[in-house]
């Protein structure tokens, strides 16, 4: 059997996370693999108390040396990547291990881009993560769903990322569904327009920054929430908006 170690969240809710643990280790078996989860096993009563961060940390590196004879090591991500799962991810790329990300049928707890509107994908990893939720989709042997729904986006969000990557910063700042009057709170710090628009507009190829455009829109005045040399970005949205414009 091949033997593989089990990352999966530990802390927070304490009683789903073991539950999911559980599942995880089921799905490995069915897998025809020989799990192993140091956070099922040392976190028993009368072993060590995860609350407490010597005894936390003894059992990370007491998991670490069984995850030696591992031949690889599986992340199930349905209930997110904590921070000791991204230590186990780190210390397989340092023996030089097999990583293999999953996900469960039926578990999902909240879409990738919903993780990152709630802040619990780090800003500069996204492009990275959304690849190990994908990653993960297509290792469940069934699923009722497509990977659009999986990673919490609209058909047509889901094509524009697959065409440009980097409208992933977009998708994950704004929620689409609010594209007309938008009446919500400012995004990363911008002032409130109430009655404009969203548009999206591809990058200019001259522009210095990656990624989309969006800025908020009426016909007589255009913000760009990124900040960027506004009076020329006002020029050139002024200039697109009759192209690119969508009632």
């Amino acid at each position: 059997m091949r033997r593989v170690v089990v990352e999966s969240p530990f802390a927070g809710d304490f009683e789903k996370n073991i539950e999911y643990a559980r599942a995880a280790m089921a799905d490995c078996i069915k897998r025809g693999e020989a799990p192993y989860a140091s956070h099922l096993l040392f976190t028993q009563d009368g072993i060590l108390d995860d609350t407490v961060p010597k005894e936390r940390e003894l059992g990370i590196q007491a998991g670490f040396e069984w995850g030696t004879f591992a031949m690889a090591r599986v992340i199930y991500i349905d209930r997110g990547i904590s921070h000791g799962m991204l230590r186990g991810i780190e210390e397989a790329h340092r023996l030089g291990q097999a990583v293999e990300f999953r996900a469960i049928p039926g578990c999902l707890e909240d879409p990738f881009v919903e993780m990152c509107k709630d802040g619990k994908v780090p800003a500069n990893r996204k492009h990275e993560w959304i690849d190990w939720y994908v990653e993960a989709w297509h290792s469940m042997h069934e699923d009722d769903s497509g990977l659009h729904h999986f990673l919490g986006m609209r058909m047509t969000d889901y094509r524009e990322w697959v065409g440009d990557p980097s409208i992933l910063d977009v998708l994950t700042m704004v929620d689409p569904s609010e594209n007309i009057d938008l009446t919500r709170e400012p995004i990363a710090g911008s002032e409130m327009y109430r009655g404009f628009k969203l548009l999206w507009m591809p990058r200019p190829a001259d522009a210095p920054w990656r990624g989309a455009w969006v800025v908020w829109v009426n016909m007589d005045y255009t913000y760009d929430w990124k900040g960027s040399d506004l009076d020329a970005l006002l020029q050139k949205a002024r200039a697109r908006v009759d192209e690119f414009y969508e009632e």
